[in-house]
């Protein structure tokens, strides 16, 4: 998963040492919507200890979080 121009990217690990192809998931945290490396962390956590991975990001305006739906989806 990567925070990208235009969001969230991630590709889906085959179990053999290579990657389906990446797969846009989320049209936020992104430099295009203003989140900038030196003032917004963004993270991947398991918040609610279900093993997938929670986009967690720390913003202006406050902490942004980003639900694992299953299968690369993700909403916010």
């Amino acid at each position: 998963m990567v925070f990208g121009d235009d969001g969230v990217w991630t590709a889906m690990n085959k179990g053999d040492g290579t990657f389906y192809p990446a797969q846009y998931i989320l049209a936020d945290f992104g430099y295009n919507q203003a989140w900038r490396v030196e003032r917004h962390p963004r993270y991947l956590v398991d918040l609610d200890g279900d093993g997938s991975p929670i986009s967690l990001a720390l913003g202006d305006a406050g902490v942004y979080v980003a639900m694992n739906k299953g299968m690369a989806l993700f909403t916010r």
